[in-house]
């Protein structure tokens, strides 16, 4: 029976390492069959390259950067990227919306904030606001 017994506990020894593994998924699958019977529609994402915003009109930079009210799109989440550490620069999207008043008239900022001379700050915060009512998710 001690040899019975040993065969046992070294059999569930080596186990154990398989078992954590199968429990860990089932917690991870079980959390992702949560977080979708949460959500009350799926995920379509796009990435925005480097937009065309220079010599255009406002309304198509706004178009080119996914602006929901400016363009024609049925994605509920846009992604501007990348920063770039090794050269501290922002690319794609991200240079654009780091400074989106170099890209848009006088009247487009009026439009957006009340203000013709709006600051970088005021005019994401009212194109976030633009994203936000449409339902997207801006990253």
């Amino acid at each position: 029976n001690y040899n019975h017994l040993t065969t046992i506990l070294s059999t569930t020894q080596q186990a154990k390492p398989i078992t954590n593994m199968l429990a860990i998924f089932s917690v991870i699958a079980t959390l992702i069959v949560a977080a979708q019977s949460l959500r009350s529609s799926p995920l379509f994402v796009t990435y925005v390259d480097f937009p065309t915003c220079s010599g255009i009109s406002d309304s198509t930079c706004l178009a080119n950067m996914a602006v929901p009210g400016y363009a024609s799109h049925g994605y509920n989440i846009v992604n501007y990227a990348f920063y770039l550490p090794e050269r501290d620069w922002l690319a794609d999207a991200s240079g654009v919306w780091d400074n989106p008043g170099a890209y848009l008239s006088s009247s487009m900022k009026s439009s957006l904030t009340g203000s013709s001379s709006a600051s970088a700050s005021q005019i994401r915060t009212a194109l976030k606001k633009k994203f936000s009512d449409a339902g997207v998710k801006l990253l």
